[in-house]
């Protein structure tokens, strides 16, 4: 197995830890990153959004969010949420695709899926502090909580 397998598996499965989708499916984001990267003609094991200094590289990120809101509005966040998983992978520097994702996952009580997009977000490097990061910071508290009524439940 070569390094670009070893972490695509690795990155799937820490993912997969992480979150109510299958490893299947982050096996999918991971191909859809390494695409993104190849594209953009840069190293395919870090994020596009560690290098939004270069302008082309910020605009394709905006592109693919872009693409995202487009199939939400069209055809409903059930066909959006994995282009804003890729927007998150991806370090992306916006908060859309992270409240979109928090948001939905909230609704449909995947609390931990919730919990880890507040986590991408406040962890990005360069990220500065503000009101944003603490709405993430305040989400990642109460859904902490939410996570551990439905625990008490089953």
């Amino acid at each position: 197995m070569g390094i670009k397998e070893e972490y695509k598996n690795k990155w799937a499965r820490e993912q997969s830890e992480q979150s109510e989708h299958p490893y299947e499916f982050w096996i999918d984001i991971v191909d859809m990153l390494f695409e993104n990267r190849t594209i953009q003609k840069l190293d395919l094991f870090t994020p596009l959004g560690n290098w939004t200094s270069n302008w082309t590289v910020f605009g394709f990120l905006v592109q693919i969010d872009n693409a995202g809101i487009k199939i939400e509005k069209e055809q409903g966040m059930e066909k959006a949420f994995a282009i804003f998983e890729v927007c998150i992978a991806e370090n992306f520097p916006g908060t859309y695709p992270y409240d979109r994702l928090r948001i939905w996952y909230t609704k449909n009580k995947k609390y931990l899926d919730a919990m880890r997009v507040c986590r991408a977000y406040i962890n990005i490097p360069d990220r500065p502090h503000g009101q944003a990061k603490d709405g993430f910071i305040h989400h990642l508290k109460k859904l902490g909580e939410k996570l551990d009524r439905q625990n008490q439940k089953s």
